[in-house]
């Protein structure tokens, strides 16, 4: 069991179609993969109910690079395109909700 490269693929062409975003064919697989992960989050109950969003949990992204069939050789580009992602999604998911 795993996701093949085709869930992917299709996951990211629903998102082309729903005209969310364009995504650059070299990013395809980076992305799929920071998709993959969604479940992964690492999230604190805060004040109020509030979440706070600390990021991905670092621990979970070797098995499903090995599940995915991804080389080694590609891994820790896959890893630094994660983490700029993880960047860039923690200032909007913590951000306050009536902004």
């Amino acid at each position: 069991m795993g996701v093949s490269a085709e869930a992917i693929e299709d996951a990211a062409q629903q998102e082309r179609e729903q005209g969310a975003f364009d995504v650059y064919e070299d990013n395809m697989q980076s992305l799929g993969i920071f998709l993959i992960l969604v479940t992964q989050w690492r999230v604190l109950a805060g004040g109020l109910g509030r979440a706070v969003w600390l990021g991905i949990d670092y621990v979970s992204i070797p098995p499903v690079l090995d599940m995915l069939g991804i080389p080694v050789a590609e891994r820790a580009a896959i890893f630094g395109d994660i983490r700029l992602m993880e960047r860039a999604a923690l200032p909007v998911l913590n951000r306050k909700r009536d902004e």
